[in-house]
């Protein structure tokens, strides 16, 4: 073979070399860029990114952006928390079919602290949140086209696993509530905290300069509405029967309130854990398990008489009070 013949060769298979190299790059390229990605949310009603409404079932403070989740809530994990607890569930429709893409955001209140865990429901309709800290925990769920719903765990313990949990979702008619937040003396009420909802569902928005709200998504049948205020409660709250394709107008009036804490004392008047039971003016009853702390707060509560009754080891401590609007209270039970 002459020199020339050789050269002409090597250079032929070089170009053929390069020629296949290049296809099989290109092919790669197009694989790659079709390929969904291992992060990507798999979503019923996928939208973009916004912020939940304030009409939302979470306080203005501890709304998520789980309109079009990220990172971890796009994966359906929790926020990363040394132990904690697990949360693990269903989320169905009224027929008992299972509802994907709709947000899991669970908040609980562990003593001076504040956790939460948050995750979307998969194509099956189940959700796992690992990681949320212990306390008093309580489940939200959320969804386009939903009423949007709540549920309290009660106090969970540090490594509890609650699994099981199934929530029915309904769809959203978009009944509108409107009204008017004011004081005892007429004056409008700014940034009043307004709730309407029954046991299984409820909706909330704030109230404007002039005391007006409106809030969409309130579940229909017979609901309560109450609003809070900075030092604000309602005088009454009031009740009304919803339903469908109509608006409700509401006039809620709101007085003074007493931020009241309860400290429990054992015999010798140490801090002692206990069990706390309040009955309020209306003849209903709240009870909150012990906590790690030996002070309970009621937060605010209105003008009325109370009583407050803590069990432990099978004796009680009992207080009766009568609140008059003071802004604090601390009200003392000790064991005898």
């Amino acid at each position: 073979m002459s020199k020339r013949l050789l050269a002409f060769v090597l250079a032929a298979g070089l170009l053929l070399f390069l020629w296949i190299a290049r296809g099989l790059g290109t092919r790669e390229e197009r694989r790659t860029a079709s390929a969904p990605s291992s992060t990507s949310p798999t979503l019923t009603e996928p939208a973009p990114a916004a912020k939940v409404p304030e009409e939302s079932i979470l306080p203005r403070a501890t709304q998520p952006e789980l309109d079009q989740p990220s990172g971890a809530a796009a994966r359906n994990e929790a926020t990363p928390a040394p132990g904690g607890v697990l949360l693990a569930g269903r989320i169905v429709d009224e027929s008992s079919s299972p509802v994907a893409g709709v947000g899991i955001w669970a908040i609980s209140h562990p003593p001076d602290s504040y956790g939460h865990a948050e995750g979307i429901a998969r194509e099956d309709g189940t959700f796992r949140l690992d990681g949320l800290a212990p306390g008093e925990a309580e489940l939200s769920v959320f969804g386009r086209g939903f009423e949007r719903l709540s549920k309290d765990l009660g106090l969970l313990e540090e490594g509890q696993r609650v699994e099981g949990i199934e929530i029915v979702v309904r769809p959203n008619r978009r009944v509108i509530a409107e009204g008017i937040v004011r004081r005892s003396d007429g004056t409008p009420v700014n940034e009043a905290f307004v709730v309407i909802g029954d046991e299984e569902a409820h909706a909330f928005g704030f109230s404007d300069a002039a005391g007006r709200f409106r809030i969409q998504g309130v579940p229909l049948g017979s609901v309560t509405v109450s609003a809070q205020g900075e030092s604000l409660v309602c005088e009454e709250d009031v009740s009304v029967q919803v339903i469908a394709g109509g608006t409700q107008e509401v006039e809620l009036v709101l007085v003074a309130a007493t931020e009241t804490s309860v400290r429990i004392l054992d015999e010798g008047g140490e801090p002692v854990q206990a069990e706390v039971e309040i009955l309020y003016p209306d003849g209903s009853r709240h009870t909150i398990a012990a906590r790690a702390s030996n002070v309970h707060a009621f937060m605010l509560l209105r003008p009325g008489t109370y009583t407050l009754r803590a069990t432990r080891a099978g004796k009680t401590a009992e207080a009766t009070v009568e609140l008059k609007g003071e802004p604090e209270r601390e009200i003392v039970l000790r064991f005898e």
